[in-house]
């Protein structure tokens, strides 16, 4: 058998099991599905750092995502999945989230390619600032409600935001340190303005497009930061 078409099989088992937990604790623990849909968005995060290990082209990323894309849009479809869907508030963020794991994963390839170094970095980074951060602002800021906003029907707050950015600094940071990216310059001001560009983008994006606009405002820095563009 074809080795990226085993993986893709591996890979898609392992995100039924992750989607079929989240129902057992939705269903069976009455957990809140605010909260199974936290653990979804973050074990998908995490079973997607294996893409740019397991898969040799982009195309077979662009399949697994593509097959959720249809499995999640059917769900809203026809009311399944209400681990992840039945939230009290509009969003698309769950289709979402899969387009933007490809979008990551094509950005990754062309930073390669025109830097000439293989990092996954250019991968990781704007699927766990993501996959990371975001929850963390949507937990933090529903427990320690300060400065509550309404921003076009979305609920936010001035201490999510704040931990949005710290873990968008830590997330970029520690890969940063961890992994061979060609980021040159003050990497404290490379920090900063990452976590601060991704937090203003959370803060302002409502109907779960900020799965979409993070990742890409994230990638967008990476690009202009590397090939010294003025911002």
């Amino acid at each position: 058998m074809n080795t990226d078409l085993l993986h893709y099989i591996i890979l898609s088992g392992a995100y039924i099991i992750l989607f079929a937990t989240a129902e057992i604790l939705y269903h069976k623990f009455k957990v809140q599905a605010e909260y199974s849909r936290k653990v979804v968005h973050i074990g998908s995060g995490l079973l997607t750092m294996l893409f740019p290990v397991l898969f040799s082209s982009h195309w077979w990323v662009l399949g697994i995502c593509s097959s959720f894309v249809l499995l999640l849009f059917v769900s809203l479809k026809f009311n399944l999945l209400r681990s992840i869907n039945a939230i009290d508030r509009k969003s698309h963020g769950s289709i979402l989230y899969p387009v933007a794991v490809y979008m990551s994963f094509l950005s990754y390839d062309y930073m390669c390619s025109k830097t000439g170094t293989q990092s996954y970095f250019w991968f990781y980074q704007p699927v766990l600032v993501m996959a990371l951060a975001d929850p963390a602002a949507a937990i933090f800021g529903k427990k320690f409600p300060k400065g509550v906003m309404d921003i076009n029907g979305d609920r936010k707050t001035i201490t999510g935001f704040i931990a949005f950015m710290i873990v968008s600094f830590l997330v970029t940071g520690i890969l940063l340190h961890l992994l061979n990216a060609p980021i040159m310059g003050v990497h404290l001001y490379f920090l900063l303005l990452v976590s601060i560009t991704t937090g203003i983008t959370e803060l302002f994006t409502t109907k779960g497009s900020d799965n979409i606009f993070i990742p890409l405002v994230a990638i967008l820095v990476n690009y202009f930061w590397v090939f010294n563009i003025p911002i």
